[in-house]
C-alpha cells in the first residue's frame, strides 16, 4: 500500500459536558491567571500551541506560568480529549477510488478506508472514518436514523461528538433480539443516543417474522406505525449493506437464514439487502417472500431522506453497494478499497452494454 502524505490533524474539541478531574494539569491554579475555570485555560492553551504555533515557552510566558507546567496542561489535553490527533490513513489508492467513484455513482461524501487482511481491522477503520463523518454532520434539531449491522457497531463505537447535540434517534428496522446484540438495531439506537441529548425511538418487533400477515398486523400497531413515521422524516440516516453471499451474509450469521437459503436468494438474483429488503445488483427489490417478512422502513423511503450514508466493506459486498447506489438508495458511502476497486470492475465491465 503506497502511503498519501501523511499528515496528523489536531482537532481541539470543546467538550462542554466533560470535567477536569482536580490536578490534571499539574499546578495550574483552579481560576488560571485571567479568572477563567481550568478547562477554559486548558482549551486556550491547546488553541495556543496547535492553531496559533506557539512553543511551549512563550505560551509559559503568556499566561505567567512555567514551561513544565504547559507541558503537563498540553498532556491533560490528550488526556481528556479536548486535543485529539488523527492521522489520515488514505492511501494514494484510496484517492485515486474516491474520485473516479464520486465521479461515476454521483455520491458526495464518499470516503474510502484501506482493506485490512483482518476484516475485524477494515470495520474498525470504516467505523471511524463514518463517525468523523456524522459528528461533522451534526447541529441541535437533527434527528437521525440507523439500521443494524456489525459495520454500523463499530460506527457507534467510534462515534465521539464534541459535545451533547440535541438529536433524536430512531431505529430504521426491527431488531434481532437476543441472537446478537453487539449489532441489534434497537441496541445500536440506545447506544448512539447515549452520545447524544435527544430521545430514542424503537422498534419493539423483530426483524424478520413468519410470514406477511404477521409483518402487517405488527405495521398495523399504532406505536410501530409511529416510529416508522418518524424514521421516513429522519435527516440523516446510516444504513449497512448486507450481502447474499452465505459466507458475507449477516442474515445467515444472526441466524434468520441458513447458508442454502441465502444461496437460494442469489440464484433468484438477489445480490444482497438494504433494510433487510433483497436487491439485484441493477437496484430493482426481488420479488423473493422474504421482503415480504421484514419489519422497518421500506427502502423507497431512502430516496426521501436528505443524507442515507451506506456503510459497508468487504469485497463480497461490492455488487450489494453497486445496486443499492443504481437504486438510488443511498447517495452517500463509507467503504473500504476491496469494495472500491470491484465496484469499478463491474462498471467497466457493464460500460460497452450499459453505456455507464
Amino acid at each position: 500500500m503506497t502511503a498519501k502524505g501523511t499528515y496528523a490533524n489536531y482537532y481541539v474539541l470543546e467538550m462542554a459536558n466533560a470535567t477536569i478531574a482536580r490536578g490534571a494539569a499539574g499546578s495550574v491554579p483552579e481560576g488560571g491567571r485571567y479568572g477563567a475555570p481550568r478547562r477554559d485555560l486548558l482549551i486556550r492553551v491547546a488553541k495556543l500551541y496547535f492553531h496559533e504555533g506557539l512553543s511551549q515557552g512563550e505560551i509559559a510566558r503568556r499566561i505567567g506560568v512555567s514551561r513544565s507546567n504547559v507541558s503537563k496542561m498540553l498532556q491533560a489535553c490528550k488526556e481528556r480529549r479536548i486535543v485529539e490527533i488523527r492521522i489520515d490513513e488514505t492511501s494514494s489508492t484510496g484517492v485515486r477510488l474516491e474520485n473516479e467513484l464520486r465521479s461515476r455513482l454521483k455520491l458526495s461524501p464518499l470516503t474510502i478506508v484501506p482493506s485490512f487482511s483482518d476484516p475485524e481491522q477494515t470495520k474498525l477503520q470504516l467505523g471511524r472514518a463514518a463517525a468523523r463523518l456524522l459528528e461533522a454532520g451534526l447541529k441541535d434539531g437533527l434527528r437521525l436514523g440507523i439500521s443494524w449491522g456489525s459495520s454500523l457497531f463499530h460506527v457507534v463505537e467510534a462515534f465521539c461528538p464534541p459535545r451533547l447535540y440535541r438529536v433524536d434517534v430512531v431505529q430504521l428496522m426491527g431488531g434481532l433480539g437476543a441472537r446478537n446484540l453487539s449489532m441489534d438495531g434497537t441496541n445500536l439506537a440506545y447506544k448512539l443516543c447515549g452520545k447524544l441529548n435527544g430521545e430514542c425511538h424503537v422498534i419493539q418487533a423483530p426483524l424478520v417474522v413468519r410470514n406477511r400477515s404477521v409483518r402487517d398486523s405488527l405495521l398495523a400497531e399504532p406505536d410501530i406505525r409511529r416510529t416508522l413515521q418518524l424514521a421516513a422524516a429522519v435527516d440523516i440516516a446510516l444504513v449497512g449493506i448486507g450481502s447474499s453471499y452465505p459466507e458475507a451474509s449477516a442474515l445467515v450469521r444472526s441466524g434468520h437464514l441458513s447458508r442454502e437459503q441465502s444461496a437460494g436468494l442469489q440464484r433468484r438474483g438477489a445480490v444482497g439487502n438494504i433494510l433487510g429488503q433483497q436487491l439485484d445488483v441493477a437496484g430493482r427489490l426481488c420479488a423473493v417472500p422474504l421482503n415480504e417478512r421484514i419489519v422497518g422502513l421500506h427502502p423507497e423511503k431512502l430516496k426521501k431522506i436528505p443524507l442515507v450514508v451506506g456503510v459497508a466493506a468487504g469485497a463480497l459486498k461490492a455488487e450489494a453497494i453497486l445496486g443499492a447506489v443504481r437504486g438510488g438508495y443511498i447517495n452517500a458511502l463509507v467503504t473500504d478499497e476491496a469494495v472500491g476497486q470491484g465496484i469499478l470492475e463491474r462498471l467497466r465491465e457493464a460500460s460497452p452494454r450499459r453505456g455507464e
